[in-house]
This record gives structure tokens, sequence and C-alpha cells, in this order.
């Protein structure tokens, strides 16, 4: 808990919450209270508010699936145990949506059906897994198959942070070596996957972006081709983003480039006065 951080400021949001019947409102005025720092009662009432919403919403229905979602990110035990049993149990028409939520906050109790839908091929697993404690859930190298090539180079990234979390760093250390190959980007909260496209082109293509001038009277150059090495050079040796150069204020006047007023031209709508 923030000590410079009065919790008093979030019971309005908390309040609204509560009072408001509409799930979809009820479940943003709760997202926007986890972004600050809340104590166990806190956390207690957004539980407790989900929770309204996943009893009066209907089965299926897509706001008690957001419900369920959302609450498994609360970080209390007994929520979080509840929800495990929910996911395990056939009765529960949700289950599909809670083991999902489940394993995007990286609960151990994911870790096994993750690992067995590797070898039917869902290589995609391997994201989530990493973030898992597989050294401590009894999982070792010979359950991680290596993915093929038709996977792309994200599953192998996943797959040798896996490894590493059992002690193998071989993998990971070849990743990082390797000019062709280029670790994916990660968020640092939980989210879906991102889309499944090499590392290294979508790298290429934020250089595309940024390195190159951005002042509308250049023409772009084309960039390299070849390796993530050839990329790095050329970023290195491409100048920033230019200033825009700032227009002189005798361009900026309603009249032909002056640099003095005796120079403007006279307007017809102010003709000048004649002397007496």
């Amino acid at each position: 808990m923030d000590d410079d951080f009065d919790s008093a400021f979030v019971e309005p949001l908390l309040q609204f919450a509560h009072a408001d019947p509409e799930p979809q409102v009820c479940l943003a005025a709760l997202e926007a209270v986890t972004h600050f720092p809340l104590d166990r009662h806190q956390w207690q009432s957004v539980a407790d508010a989900a929770w309204r919403v996943v009893q009066s919403e209907p089965a299926a229905s897509p706001a008690r699936r957001d419900a369920l979602a959302f609450a498994a990110g609360i970080p209390l035990r007994s929520l979080r145990e509840h929800l495990r049993s929910r996911a395990n149990d056939d009765a529960e028409p949700d289950r599909d949506i809670i083991a999902e939520a489940l394993a995007v906050v990286a609960d151990s109790s994911r870790i096994a059906p993750l690992v067995a839908g590797l070898a039917s091929g869902h290589m995609e697993n391997y994201r989530p897994l990493a973030a898992m404690p597989l050294e401590d859930s009894g999982v070792s190298a010979a359950d991680l198959p290596a993915p093929g090539p038709q996977y792309g180079d994200d599953a192998h990234f996943w797959r040798a942070l896996c490894l590493a979390r059992l002690g193998d760093f071989a993998e990971l250390g070849a990743v990082f070596a390797s000019d062709e190959i280029l670790p994916p980007c990660s968020g640092a909260r939980p989210g879906p996957p991102m889309p499944r496209s090499r590392p290294f082109a979508r790298f290429r293509t934020q250089c595309a972006t940024t390195c190159l001038p951005c002042s509308p009277r250049s023409t772009p150059t084309k960039p390299p081709g070849g390796s993530a090495t050839a990329w790095r050079a050329h970023c290195a040796s491409r100048p920033g983003p230019q200033p825009e150069r700032q227009t002189p204020k005798a361009e900026r006047c309603g009249h032909r480039i002056r640099r003095t007023r005796s120079a403007c031209r006279p307007s017809s709508t102010h003709p000048r006065r004649r002397p007496s």
C-alpha cells in the first residue's frame, strides 16, 4: 500500500460501481479502481461488486463472462481458489473463459493443462507458461517440445524462456545471439496474445517508421534489407526527426513576402491617407 496515497479517493468509484445497475458500467468503474493502490478491504469490495454481476447475469452472457475474466485478476486467495474450482467444474457454463483468464494472470493451476496442450500442437501455450513457476511444478524439458518452423520465432522465444526457468539457458542465449531472430516485445500488464508475426518483421516496421526523416519536404529513402545487424546500423546512422522550419513573420502576413511594413502593398480596403 502506498503511504502517499489516500485510499478515500477511490471510495466514490467503489460506491458508484456498487450502485449502478448496468453491469458494463460497473465493470468499467471497477477496472478504473484497480489502477490505484488498494488495501485488502477495498479489494474485497471490488470482488463483491464483480461477483454481483456474475450472479445477476445469465449464463454465457457477455457481461457475466467479462465479470469472470475480471475477477481472475483480483488478488484475493479465496476468490482465486473459487475460480480454480469453477474452471474444473463441468456444471459451470463459462469455465472456458475462467480457464483463459487464469492463464492470462499466470495462475499455476493452468500449468498442467497448458503443458498437455503442447503435445497437441498448441504452441501458443508457451507464452503464458513462460510467466508461470514451471520450476516448482514438476515440469521437465522433455515436456516442452520444440515448435516447428511454421510457428514462427515467437514460439521459439517463449519456449526458450520456459527452458530457462528449468535451468537450461542455451536456447535463450541462442535467441539473443542470433542476427535473424529478435525477441518479441511483451507488455507490462497481462493481455491477449500478440499477432503471430515474425519479431524481426515487427522490428523492421518500427525501424522504418521511426528512423526515416519525417519532414514532408524530404523524400524517404528505401531502408536496407538483410540482417538485423544491418538494420541496427541503419537506425544508428539515420538522423532523428528534423524540426519543421520556422516560417518567418513576414511570410505569415497577408501580403507577399515583404521584410518591412513600408514595403507591404497597400490594401484596397484600407486606402492610404493623403497628406492634408
